[in-house]
């Protein structure tokens, strides 16, 4: 994702400051770029973005794992992706399955 991230900013002329190996600055704006692992999801608080969500290997985790430090500084939650099978943690988000998922 990083690598997407300074294609885009180069062709729009953005100037992105390094800030360690999984790191960008951009305007005064931190983006962190982690891998999709439930054990390096955990403990950053700000917004957060999954990206192709459904095709993720451990979902759940992933979620239980990151959510907690989102929500405790009033964090956005986004989720990206195509569609996959249902019963997925996807699937039930986007779909609302079961009445669980209403305010998102």
């Amino acid at each position: 994702m990083r690598g997407y991230a300074e294609q885009h900013a180069a062709r729009l002329g953005l100037a992105l400051k390094p800030k360690g190996a999984k790191a960008l600055a951009l305007n005064g704006v931190l983006l962190r770029f982690l891998p999709a692992n439930f054990r390096t999801a955990q403990g950053y608080p700000g917004d957060l973005h999954l990206d192709e969500f459904a095709w993720q290997q451990n979902p759940k985790r992933i979620w239980n794992a990151a959510l907690p430090g989102i929500t405790a500084v009033g964090g956005l939650v986004r989720i990206f992706s195509t569609p996959f099978v249902p019963g997925s943690l996807f699937w039930e988000i986007a779909t609302n399955h079961g009445a669980k998922w209403g305010h998102w």
